[in-house]
């Protein structure tokens, strides 16, 4: 009932449609940033005033609050490969990828995980194997999901399927405490096993629970089934 426009991606171009006319979208409505760049628009979201236009290499920050839109920042080496790497949350456009955990808040962007977590072997903490960042673009792209009931961040390090007996597959931060958790062998339905499973985008549902859909065949982890996020400690994900 609060829809006024919607937008779409057609190659590296956007376009809108007419306010209170989301149905309809004319070829005179581009809104071009940075066409020609060798880079594809990825993704969309929105923020107060503000879409985000997501790149694989670069985020635009386009301000729709006036009578024009207008490019209001641009952030570097900090893109996307799909929407299924970005959230929206009350504090703001989250989003990850194989360098960190971002948050837009409408004025600024930060990295979640700067100073927290190191994204390399070699500055994983003394004693504490795989204690990194363990997301890299070559074991697939970040997942990420929006726990309303907890206030929590949920990260997949990767949608396609991969071990997790040793490295995190995931992380979790909470907003409230401002604080991280690595996880590992819990995206599946057995404990024993570390495969994490192919997975579909994450959703909030209205019960403020993240809903997600294991796609790989074969396995013992639970697949070709619509998965609920189970929050409490040393358990397996439930089936929704």
């Amino acid at each position: 009932g609060n829809i006024k426009q919607s937008g779409v991606i057609y190659g590296d171009r956007m376009i809108k449609s007419p306010i209170n006319k989301y149905n309809i979208l004319p070829a005179s409505n581009f809104i071009d940033v940075a066409i020609n760049d060798g880079d594809e628009i990825t993704a969309l979201e929105y923020y107060k005033d503000k879409i985000l236009q997501f790149k694989k290499r670069k985020v635009f920050v386009i301000d729709i609050s006036g009578d024009y839109e207008s490019l209001a920042d641009t952030f570097d080496n900090v893109g996307i490969n799909g929407q299924y790497a970005v959230v929206k949350t009350p504090k703001g456009i989250a989003w990850a990828n194989e360098n960190g955990c971002y948050l837009y808040n409408g004025d600024k962007l930060i990295n979640l995980i700067e100073g927290t977590i190191p994204t390399s072997e070699a500055y994983e903490n003394a004693g504490i194997a795989n204690n990194r960042w363990a997301a890299t673009s070559s074991s697939g792209n970040c997942l990420i999901g929006y726990d309303k009931n907890k206030d929590t961040l949920i990260v997949n390090f990767s949608k396609d399927n991969t071990e997790s007996s040793t490295a995190p597959s995931g992380a979790t931060y909470h907003f409230k405490t401002n604080s991280w958790t690595l996880i590992r062998q819990v995206w599946n339905d057995n404990a024993a096993a570390p495969q994490t499973g192919d997975m579909s985008n994450m959703v909030t549902s209205e019960d403020g629970d993240v809903l997600f859909y294991h796609i790989n065949s074969g396995g013992s982890y639970g697949v070709n089934t619509l998965r609920k996020w189970n929050h409490e400690p040393n358990n397996n994900l439930g089936t929704k």
